[in-house]
Protein backbone atom coordinates (compact mmCIF):
# COMPACT_ATOMS: atom_id res chain seq x y z
CA UNK A 1 0.00 0.00 0.00
CA UNK A 2 2.63 2.62 0.81
CA UNK A 3 4.38 1.77 -2.40
CA UNK A 4 1.17 2.40 -4.20
CA UNK A 5 0.78 6.00 -2.35
CA UNK A 6 4.58 7.48 -2.98
CA UNK A 7 4.34 6.25 -6.52
CA UNK A 8 0.88 8.45 -6.68
CA UNK A 9 2.41 11.06 -4.66
CA UNK A 10 5.65 11.16 -7.21
CA UNK A 11 2.97 11.42 -10.21
CA UNK A 12 0.89 14.21 -8.18
CA UNK A 13 3.81 16.25 -6.84
CA UNK A 14 5.09 16.33 -10.47
CA UNK A 15 2.07 17.45 -12.66
CA UNK A 16 1.54 20.23 -9.57
CA UNK A 17 4.98 21.71 -9.54
CA UNK A 18 4.64 22.12 -13.40
CA UNK A 19 1.01 23.63 -13.34
CA UNK A 20 2.53 26.15 -10.35
CA UNK A 21 5.37 26.40 -13.04
CA UNK A 22 3.15 27.47 -15.76
CA UNK A 23 1.32 29.87 -13.82
CA UNK A 24 4.44 31.75 -12.13
CA UNK A 25 6.49 31.40 -15.40
CA UNK A 26 10.24 31.24 -15.57
CA UNK A 27 11.48 34.01 -14.14
CA UNK A 28 9.35 33.41 -11.39
CA UNK A 29 9.79 29.84 -11.13
CA UNK A 30 13.49 30.01 -10.80
CA UNK A 31 12.76 32.38 -8.46
CA UNK A 32 11.24 30.60 -6.28
CA UNK A 33 13.92 27.41 -6.81
CA UNK A 34 16.90 29.12 -6.24
CA UNK A 35 15.44 30.82 -3.48
CA UNK A 36 14.20 27.27 -2.15
CA UNK A 37 17.44 26.17 -2.00
CA UNK A 38 19.52 29.51 -0.87
CA UNK A 39 16.89 29.63 2.28
CA UNK A 40 17.91 25.86 2.90
CA UNK A 41 21.66 26.80 2.80
CA UNK A 42 21.64 29.78 4.33
CA UNK A 43 19.39 28.60 7.19
CA UNK A 44 21.33 25.48 8.15
CA UNK A 45 24.79 27.32 8.00
CA UNK A 46 23.34 30.58 10.03
CA UNK A 47 21.86 27.79 12.45
CA UNK A 48 25.01 26.06 13.13
CA UNK A 49 26.65 29.15 13.71
CA UNK A 50 24.40 30.79 15.92
CA UNK A 51 23.11 28.22 17.87
CA UNK A 52 26.73 27.23 19.68
CA UNK A 53 26.89 31.14 20.74
CA UNK A 54 23.15 30.97 21.82
CA UNK A 55 24.18 27.86 24.34
CA UNK A 56 27.68 29.36 25.65
CA UNK A 57 25.72 32.88 26.56
CA UNK A 58 22.62 32.30 27.39
CA UNK A 59 22.56 28.84 28.66
CA UNK A 60 25.80 26.99 29.58
CA UNK A 61 26.69 28.72 32.97
CA UNK A 62 22.99 28.07 34.19
CA UNK A 63 22.91 24.56 33.02
CA UNK A 64 26.31 23.76 34.92
CA UNK A 65 25.03 25.60 38.38
CA UNK A 66 21.74 23.77 38.33
CA UNK A 67 22.77 20.18 37.19
CA UNK A 68 25.83 21.15 40.07
CA UNK A 69 23.09 21.63 42.49
CA UNK A 70 21.30 18.59 41.72
CA UNK A 71 24.47 16.18 41.91
CA UNK A 72 25.48 18.12 45.29
CA UNK A 73 22.22 17.15 46.91
CA UNK A 74 23.21 13.73 46.68
CA UNK A 75 24.10 11.86 49.94
CA UNK A 76 25.68 8.78 48.56
CA UNK A 77 27.12 7.29 45.19
CA UNK A 78 24.06 5.53 45.05
CA UNK A 79 22.14 8.93 45.01
CA UNK A 80 24.63 10.22 42.79
CA UNK A 81 24.51 7.68 39.77
CA UNK A 82 20.45 7.55 40.26
CA UNK A 83 20.95 11.69 39.61
CA UNK A 84 23.08 11.15 36.87
CA UNK A 85 20.43 8.57 35.53
CA UNK A 86 17.67 11.18 35.53
CA UNK A 87 19.60 13.67 34.09
CA UNK A 88 20.64 11.01 31.14
CA UNK A 89 17.07 10.25 30.70
CA UNK A 90 16.50 14.05 29.43
CA UNK A 91 18.80 13.46 26.42
CA UNK A 92 16.66 12.01 23.54
CA UNK A 93 17.66 8.48 22.77
CA UNK A 94 18.58 8.89 18.85
CA UNK A 95 20.90 11.40 20.24
CA UNK A 96 23.00 9.20 21.70
CA UNK A 97 24.26 7.29 18.81
CA UNK A 98 24.38 10.64 16.37
CA UNK A 99 26.44 12.99 19.16
CA UNK A 100 28.15 10.67 21.53
CA UNK A 101 28.02 7.05 19.57
CA UNK A 102 26.05 5.32 22.00
CA UNK A 103 27.52 6.60 24.88
CA UNK A 104 25.31 7.66 27.86
CA UNK A 105 25.64 9.97 30.45
CA UNK A 106 25.73 7.21 32.80
CA UNK A 107 27.94 5.07 31.35
CA UNK A 108 30.43 8.19 31.69
CA UNK A 109 29.44 8.72 35.54
CA UNK A 110 30.52 5.21 35.85
CA UNK A 111 34.18 6.48 35.30
CA UNK A 112 34.30 9.38 37.27
CA UNK A 113 32.46 8.36 40.95
CA UNK A 114 35.73 10.33 42.70
CA UNK A 115 35.53 13.36 40.92
CA UNK A 116 33.51 16.47 42.63
CA UNK A 117 30.34 17.34 41.78
CA UNK A 118 30.92 20.53 40.44
CA UNK A 119 33.67 18.83 38.35
CA UNK A 120 30.96 16.36 37.19
CA UNK A 121 28.61 18.72 35.95
CA UNK A 122 30.63 20.97 33.91
CA UNK A 123 31.47 17.54 32.28
CA UNK A 124 27.98 16.29 31.88
CA UNK A 125 27.00 20.05 30.36
CA UNK A 126 29.97 20.20 27.72
CA UNK A 127 29.93 16.37 26.78
CA UNK A 128 26.32 15.53 26.98
CA UNK A 129 23.89 18.22 27.80
CA UNK A 130 25.44 20.67 25.96
CA UNK A 131 25.80 19.09 22.37
CA UNK A 132 21.99 18.27 22.85
CA UNK A 133 21.18 21.80 23.57
CA UNK A 134 22.89 22.95 20.55
CA UNK A 135 21.23 20.32 18.22
CA UNK A 136 17.89 21.36 19.26
CA UNK A 137 18.92 25.05 19.08
CA UNK A 138 20.25 24.01 15.12
CA UNK A 139 16.70 22.63 14.65
CA UNK A 140 14.85 25.09 15.68
CA UNK A 141 17.08 27.90 14.45
CA UNK A 142 17.00 25.98 10.82
CA UNK A 143 12.81 26.12 10.92
CA UNK A 144 12.91 30.09 12.04
CA UNK A 145 15.58 31.51 9.83
CA UNK A 146 14.15 29.25 6.69
CA UNK A 147 10.67 30.47 7.23
CA UNK A 148 11.80 34.25 7.14
CA UNK A 149 14.12 33.22 4.10
CA UNK A 150 11.41 31.83 2.21
CA UNK A 151 8.76 34.90 3.43
CA UNK A 152 11.61 37.54 1.94
CA UNK A 153 11.66 35.10 -1.60
CA UNK A 154 7.93 35.04 -1.90
CA UNK A 155 8.45 39.54 -1.46
CA UNK A 156 10.55 38.82 -4.58
CA UNK A 157 8.32 36.69 -6.49
CA UNK A 158 5.38 39.44 -6.32
CA UNK A 159 8.03 41.37 -8.64
CA UNK A 160 8.68 38.94 -10.81
CA UNK A 161 5.77 37.30 -11.54
CA UNK A 162 4.36 40.64 -13.04
CA UNK A 163 6.51 39.70 -16.53
CA UNK A 164 3.15 36.97 -17.16
CA UNK A 165 1.52 39.94 -18.25
CA UNK A 166 3.70 40.83 -20.92
CA UNK A 167 1.95 39.48 -24.21
CA UNK A 168 3.97 36.96 -25.96
CA UNK A 169 6.89 37.26 -23.30
CA UNK A 170 4.19 35.60 -20.93
CA UNK A 171 3.14 32.52 -23.02
CA UNK A 172 6.78 31.23 -23.45
CA UNK A 173 7.64 32.58 -20.21
CA UNK A 174 5.20 30.35 -18.84
CA UNK A 175 5.96 27.33 -21.02
CA UNK A 176 9.33 27.66 -20.13
CA UNK A 177 7.98 28.02 -16.21
CA UNK A 178 6.70 24.63 -16.35
CA UNK A 179 9.86 23.18 -17.60
CA UNK A 180 11.33 24.11 -14.29
CA UNK A 181 8.61 23.20 -12.75
CA UNK A 182 9.88 19.59 -13.65
CA UNK A 183 13.34 19.95 -11.99
CA UNK A 184 11.66 21.36 -9.21
CA UNK A 185 9.77 18.80 -8.34
CA UNK A 186 12.69 16.41 -8.42
CA UNK A 187 14.54 18.44 -5.98
CA UNK A 188 11.12 17.95 -3.48
CA UNK A 189 11.44 14.28 -4.14
CA UNK A 190 15.18 14.02 -3.81
CA UNK A 191 14.44 15.92 -0.11
CA UNK A 192 11.64 13.48 0.77
CA UNK A 193 13.99 10.45 -0.04
CA UNK A 194 16.32 12.29 2.20
CA UNK A 195 14.08 12.47 5.10
CA UNK A 196 12.75 8.75 4.12
CA UNK A 197 16.49 7.74 4.30
CA UNK A 198 16.99 9.13 7.89
CA UNK A 199 13.70 8.33 9.40
CA UNK A 200 14.99 4.16 8.05
CA UNK A 201 18.49 4.75 9.74
CA UNK A 202 16.82 5.91 12.92
CA UNK A 203 14.22 3.44 12.78
CA UNK A 204 16.88 0.66 12.03
CA UNK A 205 14.39 -0.52 8.91
CA UNK A 206 11.90 -1.48 11.49
CA UNK A 207 8.80 0.16 10.52
CA UNK A 208 6.35 -2.00 8.53
CA UNK A 209 4.83 1.25 6.64
CA UNK A 210 8.10 2.58 6.01
CA UNK A 211 11.10 0.28 5.20
CA UNK A 212 13.50 -0.39 1.89
CA UNK A 213 11.24 -3.12 0.51
CA UNK A 214 7.88 -0.89 0.55
CA UNK A 215 10.58 1.81 -1.36
CA UNK A 216 12.15 -0.65 -3.35
CA UNK A 217 9.11 -1.82 -4.63
CA UNK A 218 7.86 1.39 -6.12
CA UNK A 219 8.47 2.06 -9.58
CA UNK A 220 9.08 5.73 -9.55
CA UNK A 221 10.22 6.81 -6.02
CA UNK A 222 12.38 3.73 -5.44
CA UNK A 223 14.43 5.90 -8.59
CA UNK A 224 14.94 9.29 -6.53
CA UNK A 225 15.72 7.09 -3.39
CA UNK A 226 18.64 5.36 -5.03
CA UNK A 227 19.95 8.28 -5.71
CA UNK A 228 19.57 10.63 -3.25
CA UNK A 229 22.89 11.89 -1.49
CA UNK A 230 22.34 10.14 1.96
CA UNK A 231 22.11 6.71 -0.01
CA UNK A 232 25.81 6.84 -0.71
CA UNK A 233 27.25 7.58 2.83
Amino acid sequence: MTSIILDCFVIGLLCLCVWVGYRKGLVASIVSLGGYIISLLAATWLGKLFAPMVFERWLRSGMIEKVGEQLASAGSVEELQAAVNQISDKIPGFLNGILFQGQTASDYMASHLGDSASSIAQDLVDQFLGPATIFLLECILFVLLFAVCRLLVHIILKIAVTINYIPVIGTVNGLLGGCVGVFQAGVYLLLLAMVCEIIILFTHDSLGWLNTQQIESTYLFAMFYRFNPLHFF
